[in-house]
């Protein structure tokens, strides 16, 4: 899944104003239009034309960076925040928020995962194993046209004397059939933890 990199990439390219993590149905797959995130996220960081399976899909990124707020993890953490919102056909397709702020972090153990069951696990079990995730795919962002996604995922920068930030990633998606039971997983992680 090269749109996890890509997307990692965005969260360490710039800095927007301050932002919160949206709440669970402020955002709506298929429905929410560009001009709703616009008009409630303001400008964002960056704007993308990405193509996923054929399908032309226009990418905001929002970035933020702060030192008025606490950091998760190690000392040295960067405290940051991202937000990615993916439209086709001016829709939201799949959104992906990522903090490594202390209040609203995301960082998840993937070891939890494993007590999910391919073909007998639902929404519901993963919420309860794995907590809120950081945001839905759905296609043309992923394969199944009948499915969608839950996305966990955790980005993050650690300071280091005398030369470039430490970068950590690790994304989580988790697959579902049009009736809401897990039919697959991906893991990805990259950088030093």
């Amino acid at each position: 899944m090269r749109w996890a990199a890509c997307a990692a990439a965005v969260a360490v390219a710039g800095c927007a104003g301050g932002f919160t993590r949206p709440e669970p149905n402020a955002l709506a797959i298929g429905k929410t239009t560009q001009a709703e995130a616009l008009e409630r996220f303001g400008p964002p960081t960056s704007r993308e034309a990405i193509v996923r399976h054929d399908r032309p899909i226009t990418v905001l990124s929002y970035v933020y960076t702060t030192e008025a707020e606490r950091h998760h993890g190690d000392q040295g953490v960067i405290a940051s925040r991202s937000l990615l919102l993916f439209f086709h056909e001016d829709r939201l397709v799949a959104h992906e928020f990522r903090s490594s702020v202390e209040a609203d972090h995301t960082d998840f153990d993937v070891r939890r995962a494993r007590t999910l069951v391919k073909g007998k696990s639902t929404r519901d079990d993963v919420a309860r194993v794995l907590g809120r995730p950081s945001g839905y795919l759905s296609f043309p962002v992923i394969a199944a046209p009948l499915g969608e996604a839950m996305v966990y995922t955790y980005v993050q920068q650690r300071r280091v004397p005398f030369g470039a930030p430490i970068p950590l990633s690790k994304s989580l998606v988790i697959t579902f059939d049009a009736g809401g039971t897990v039919n697959g997983t991906y893991y990805e992680a990259n950088g030093t933890p």
